[in-house]
């Protein structure tokens, strides 16, 4: 839905105003810097209010410990209610757009020419108290240019205030041009006319990357940004780190994005995007104390942001550190008022092998919302039970999310139901439902469950359907021909270049092929923790459940866990004699 007119300035004022009102106040400031309003009679330099926005945005940056919202971010929200005139003074025409981008003061002003001086007047306001915090001037000869005036307001807001990316003031208009432009096929041509007159514009680089991407055209992006890589330390520092992010993440190389990233945190360590991106970053790659560091940055200057305290309880609960993670989360659950940090709490749990706390949270998540997920808190709450040990809760548990699914017409009932049985020692008849299946869904939803069959056929020892079993990874496919010191050396690989967030069971996996070639020692850690239970009907959960009791068994010398393997795995065994092997073990102890 899209709004124009008044009734979009009267819906986007009340959003606002709500933005506002319920905003926390936060320790750091968060400033948008508004288009300037030109006092002038003469209509020809309103361009000079966007290029004074621009400039000292960019000056202040990384400059204090004042956030400074990107100027793209209003551009966003103006292509939602429609963009304003050159000439419409800021204050009025972007405030309401500063509030919703989260900002809790605002840098505003005008200009004009008179008798051959440019004359400029900013002011830094308060939203919270509607007070003036700073308001400054600067005026120099016409001839000096706006740059020259925008650094002197600039140093008199902030002293720390850096230069600005170009001197060249036929860049720096065909910049503003291409960000005023009615239409892609303008802004490209303002942005090569920016670059033609300063080749060493990093912003111009950047905006024209990012018009490329808007076409879908990766090429084109990476292109750009590699002709601006070329350019070196003849593009401002920060402008070069934020191109080698964009170029990093286009390339999905993880070691260039986080040397980019940790870049720009030191470039500008009040933007707490860029701590939340690099401790995403050291998250996925493993690094468990730098990520909890990076997360708690981040948290300085936006305390009460859910999502950076949700992954630093994953954080935590990855680092070993289940206190920590809880302590975490129990903050983000008293916040919120949704039941995410309810289910990430049973996720942290059931992670570390505490079941019975974690079907708790899962079954609170659910109450607080069975809708939320599809009610997989509740499927999860029955994995949970399942891993307790307490088979008839889970199967209770299991049947209210399969009801409820029936209840919502899931067109996937039939294979949840049937991966269900299958986990839980029903192999046949879940084989038997999925044929049934197949006959009687969509063609998309078939190819899906035909995939899903297959391993289970293949587990099972019988000959899949010509063409219907996925080509499984290397490591995988080891394993299914029972080749355990390759399916090792695989899975050891992929390990190593697989998030902990992303591994699901491989470690489970990894621990089987280890297990398998008498390394058992070596398998243990992969062991510890539990793979959060996947809810997406995920074809890799028949390998590693619950086949990680089995190992578990063997490797700890635990009557517990092999009884329970053997509880779960029905009549019917699979091809790798894992159930003979149990209860040959539990004769011997």
């Amino acid at each position: 839905m899209s709004y124009s007119g008044a009734g979009a300035s009267a819906c986007l004022a009340a959003l606002a105003l709500a933005a506002c009102s319920q905003r926390t106040p936060e320790p750091q400031p968060r400033i948008a810097v508004l288009r300037f309003e030109n006092l002038s009679a003469d209509s020809s330099s309103d361009w000079m209010g966007r290029a004074l926005s621009e400039i000292l945005a960019v000056q202040m940056t990384g400059a204090s410990r004042d956030y400074i919202i990107p100027t793209g971010s209003f551009r966003l929200l103006d292509r939602v209610v429609g963009s304003r005139p050159a000439g419409a003074p800021g204050v009025s025409a972007e405030r309401d757009l500063a509030l919703l981008a989260g900002a809790s003061r605002i840098v505003y002003g005008h200009f004009s020419v008179v008798n051959g001086t440019l004359g400029v007047a900013a002011t830094m306001e308060d939203l919270s108290t509607q007070q003036v915090v700073r308001s400054v001037s600067a005026a120099r000869p016409v001839s000096d240019g706006v740059l020259a005036a925008a650094d002197d307001a600039a140093r008199r807001l902030c002293e720390q205030a850096r230069p600005f990316a170009t001197r060249n003031l036929k860049a720096l208009k065909s910049y503003v041009a291409a960000l005023e432009a009615p239409d892609r096929q303008a802004a490209d041509q303002f942005l090569r006319q920016s670059l033609e007159a300063d080749p060493n514009f990093g912003p111009a680089y950047l905006s024209l990357a990012q018009l490329a991407l808007s076409r879908n055209d990766r090429a084109a992006a990476t292109q750009i940004l590699d002709t601006a890589r070329t350019r070196g330390s003849a593009i401002s520092e920060l402008d070069l780190a934020r191109i080698e992010l964009e170029a990093a993440t286009l390339r999905g190389d993880p070691h260039m994005r986080a040397g980019a990233l940790a870049r720009l945190a030191g470039l500008t360590p009040s933007d707490p995007t860029v701590w939340r991106n690099l401790a995403e970053s050291d998250l996925y790659a493993g690094r468990y104390a730098k990520a909890i560091e990076n997360y708690r940055k981040a948290l300085e200057f936006q305390p009460n942001d859910g999502t950076l305290l949700n992954g630093l309880g994953y954080a935590h609960a990855y680092a070993g550190d289940l206190s920590a993670a809880k302590a975490a989360l129990e903050k983000y659950q008293a916040i919120a008022q949704n039941p995410n940090p309810l289910d990430s709490l049973g996720d942290v749990h059931y992670y570390r092998n505490r079941f019975a706390e974690a079907a708790r949270y899962y079954l609170e998540s659910y109450q607080k919302d069975p809708g939320f997920l599809n009610g997989a808190s509740l499927l999860k709450a029955a994995h949970a039970r399942l891993m307790a040990g307490d088979l008839k809760e889970a199967q209770d548990l299991a049947e209210r999310f399969l009801k409820a699914r029936a209840e919502a017409q899931d067109p996937l009932l039939e294979q949840r139901r049937a991966e269900w049985e299958y986990l839980t020692g029903q192999r046949r008849q879940a084989v038997a439902r999925m044929e049934r299946h197949l006959l009687a869904t969509t063609p998309e939803i078939a190819a899906r469950a035909r995939a899903q069959l297959a391993i289970w056929e293949l587990l099972l020892g019988r000959s899949a359907r010509p063409g219907a079993a996925p080509q499984p990874h290397e490591g995988i496919a080891r394993l299914l021909a029972q080749d355990y010191a390759a399916a090792a050396r695989e899975l050891q690989k992929l390990q190593a270049q697989t998030s902990p967030a992303m591994q699901g069971g491989l470690p489970v996996l990894l621990a089987w092929a280890l297990i398998e070639t008498g390394r058992t020692r070596e398998a243990v850690p992969y062991l510890e923790t539990s793979p959060i239970p996947d809810a997406s009907l995920a074809q890799i959960t028949a390998f590693h459940f619950p086949r990680i009791l089995y190992l578990r068994g063997i490797a700890r010398n635990s009557a517990k866990d092999l009884n329970l393997f053997l509880q779960l795995c029905g009549p019917d065994p699979e091809i790798f004699g894992h159930e003979q092997r149990a209860r040959a073990a539990l004769k011997e102890m």
